[in-house]
């Protein structure tokens, strides 16, 4: 019996230790830093053409950084999300194979070289300047203390 006591022990802070360990979201990394962004964004200048051209296709969600809600970064609540912007400036939203929503998409202008999309109606992602990093986007909205979403082609 008093074999039984350590066994039982061990066991019990086994099991305290793995419960204490948290599950990393499913993104293929931390996200580009929005300086990083910034420099690819305007390598080479680009234009309402070159941007619309560019977004074309699907993107995955894979990160969400919130400067007043720290706590939303990596949240799950996006997982197996895709845009899919379209020629004919459509923007498909779905969500684990199943289309949430449909809206129109334009450049928007949102001066001094940045840019932003305009979506009716409003995609909630999609606020922000667009970036461009190699196959990745970005919607940065942190510029007026909203979240920054990030995107994979």
């Amino acid at each position: 019996m008093k074999f039984l006591y350590p066994k039982i022990l061990i066991f019990l802070c086994l099991v305290f230790v793995l419960s204490c360990v948290k599950n990393e979201p499913d993104i293929p990394h931390q996200p580009i830093t929005l300086g990083i962004f910034t420099e690819c964004n305007f390598v080479p200048a680009h234009d309402t053409t070159y941007i619309h051209n560019h977004l074309i296709g699907k993107w995955k969600w894979y990160y969400i950084r919130c400067f007043w809600f720290p706590e939303k970064a990596n949240g799950s609540e996006f997982k197996g999300l895709y845009l899919e912007f379209k020629a004919d400036n459509t923007l498909v939203v779905s969500q684990n194979g199943v289309v949430t929503q449909t809206s129109s998409w334009k450049i928007e202008d949102l001066h001094a070289g940045y840019y932003g999309i305009d979506t009716q109606p409003l995609m909630y992602l999609t606020p922000g300047i667009i970036a461009f990093c190699e196959n990745e986007l970005a919607f940065l909205d942190s510029y007026v203390d909203g979240c920054d979403n990030y995107f994979v082609r």
